[in-house]
């Protein structure tokens, strides 16, 4: 202890000590001497008031007491006997001077028992020096540290309540916030109203709306009229989000005395709508109907006040949807059983699959998986009945990077090497697209597939930037033709087939299109470059029997087709293209 007491160190931390404890004594000795008696006393007797008058003296007199005594111990440890006496004698002039004042303050009786109290106590206060040397440094040690403890307290206070808005529906009661919600309004002596203000009217109608509304507009004139005729039992409230100038400019062009709310933000908190006007009938505490308007009438009215009750038609127009959203993705706005009629495009399925699937008679279509060429030469599979899955049918005038987004023509087929295949993979997932159209009903396939030419060549504006068109183009085609020995291959009739048996090609019952197709499919797998086209005129169904077991050559099927006057030539006609054109480098050559 005398090691850690050292004079220096325990005596400057003995007037810090002293030095806090003295201000905060000072503080409350401050407090308690203006505080006066309370207003209910000052009527009592003086008896009464000397009473007030010497508990505050008591309570001053006790915090004199304490900081007194604490105070008298100075620094100088060499003055320490000298000290103690004067604080010993500070403490026996303090006690007599409270004595004395208490005397004069108080009723004698109280004074006297509570200055002997402090008499008979104060021989505690006293620290002798050689029974605990250390005794006042620990007391204010103590005092000290049981102050910073209550000062480091932490201040928990109520957080401040907040109330969160809620949506309101049909039958829901009127909250109290509600009721207590300030409107800023025009059109009104106040500059602010509540809604408790028509709470004893038997209906209030909020009729949210906008300058812009032409709907609103209409019925503000409605409603005006029947605010003057049903004012006795009916509020009607316009609240608008628009601000004060612009709602009450509008209101007085169009002589509409109806007060009106403006810049709301909160009351459509309570009410969330998507479409105007959109009028909530309030009766009572609870909410009667949601209408959009149409059912404000004199004869509704005239009803509800009356019987308390009208039939009404309520408007839903606050529904789950996200409007940025595609519809019906991932259950926005409603699940596909809604789904009437949808045409759509989208990349590649992320599979190993691929085709076009619809009938005759269809009410979907849908391709996966395929190029844009593909879709192209189907969708105008009625125009260019010859050009079905035949690119040789289109004419690009494109750069050739962008020709090789829609053709997989001169596309290096996969080899099964995975790093050689990287490339063909990745230009599958950039260049293969799906397009599905769902119909109300079924029509024909004609029909479905002008939809279709019309979806693609949209699509491939906005995609490729790439006009579509159907275009007389002068070409090489392979065309077949009649010649001198022509013979009349007109059809029997029968079951229609197209049969190859015996080494034998047969047509039975079909069109000429039905050859010139297997010769097409035959050309183009030996990657010929030209399309083919009949010009022999014949328009009716036929009947051929080709002496050869399968078409080879254009050389090898004149030899069958002689015996009927019929022939298969290389040449140059105008024909009928599907043509491609760069937009981009219309408008650059345009603006050059």
């Amino acid at each position: 202890m005398k090691n850690f007491y050292k004079p220096g160190l325990r005596m400057s931390l003995t007037r810090l000590y002293l030095y806090l404890i003295k201000f905060l004594a000072d503080i409350l000795i401050f407090i308690f001497s203006i505080r006066g008696p309370k207003d209910n006393n000052i009527t009592n007797s003086s008896k009464g008031n000397s009473k007030t008058r010497s508990s505050s003296a008591i309570k001053k007199s006790k915090i004199s007491i304490i900081s007194g005594i604490l105070f008298s111990k100075k620094s100088d440890k060499r003055k320490k006997e000298q000290q103690q006496d004067e604080q010993d004698s500070y403490g026996q002039y303090l006690s007599n001077k409270i004595y004395e004042h208490q005397l004069s303050l108080a009723n004698r009786n109280q004074g006297i028992k509570l200055a002997e109290e402090i008499k008979s106590k104060r021989e505690l206060l006293k620290f002798s020096k050689g029974k605990f040397p250390f005794a006042h440094d620990m007391l204010l040690g103590l005092v000290m540290l049981l102050i910073l403890f209550f000062l480091s307290l932490p201040i928990y206070s109520q957080p401040k309540q907040t109330y969160t808005p809620q949506a309101l529906k049909i039958g829901d009661t009127i909250p109290q916030q509600l009721w207590d919600l300030p409107i800023k309004v025009v059109n009104s002596q106040s500059a602010e109203i509540t809604l408790k203000y028509f709470r004893n009217k038997k209906l209030l109608i909020l009729d949210f709306w906008a300058t812009w509304c032409g709907p609103c507009i209409k019925s503000l004139y409605k409603l005006d009229s029947l605010q003057h005729i049903y004012s006795k039992d009916v509020q009607i409230l316009p609240v608008s989000n628009e601000n004060a100038e612009k709602v009450k400019t509008f209101l007085n062009a169009k002589g509409i005395s109806l007060l009106s709310g403006y810049d709301d933000s909160d009351l459509s908190k309570y009410f969330p709508y998507r479409s105007l006007p959109h009028q909530v009938w309030i009766m009572g505490d609870r909410i009667f109907a949601i209408t959009d308007g149409i059912n404000t009438t004199g004869e509704n009215l005239t009803e509800l006040t009356s019987t308390g009750n009208v039939q009404l038609r309520n408007k839903i127009d606050y529904v789950n949807v996200d409007l940025q959203k595609p519809m019906l993705i991932g259950g926005n706005g409603g699940t596909t059983e809604r789904l009437l009629y949808r045409s759509l495009f989208m990349k590649r399925i992320q599979a190993d699959i691929g085709g076009i699937s619809f009938d005759r008679g269809a009410n979907n279509v849908l391709m996966y998986n395929v190029t844009l060429a593909m879709m192209l030469t189907r969708s105008f599979l009625y125009d260019l009945p010859l050009a079905l899955r035949k690119e040789n049918r289109i004419v690009f005038e494109c750069s050739d990077s962008l020709k090789n987004t829609i053709t997989a023509r001169n596309l290096k087929r996969s080899s099964g090497d995975y790093q050689d295949d990287v490339a063909y993979h990745n230009w599958m997932d950039s260049n293969l697209y799906c397009y599905n159209l769902i119909l109300p009903r079924k029509i024909p396939q004609r029909d479905a597939l002008e939809i279709m030419k019309s979806d693609l060549r949209n699509f491939m504006l906005l995609e490729k930037s790439i006009e579509v068109k159907i275009e007389n183009r002068v070409t090489r085609a392979y065309v077949l033709q009649k010649t001198e020995t022509y013979k009349d291959i007109t059809t029997v009739g029968g079951r229609p087939s197209f049969e190859v048996t015996d080494g034998k090609i047969i047509l039975k019952n079909q069109y000429m299109r039905a050859l010139l197709s297997s010769v097409s499919n035959v050309l183009d797998k030996k990657g010929d470059p030209y399309p083919v086209t009949d010009e022999t005129g014949i328009k009716h169904k036929i009947d051929l029997l080709l002496e050869i077991k399968r078409i080879e050559s254009i050389d090898q099927l004149n030899g069958a087709l002689k015996r009927y006057g019929l022939e298969i030539v290389l040449r140059e006609i105008p024909l009928e293209m599907i043509v491609l054109k760069d937009k981009t480098q219309e408008l650059m050559h345009q603006e050059k």
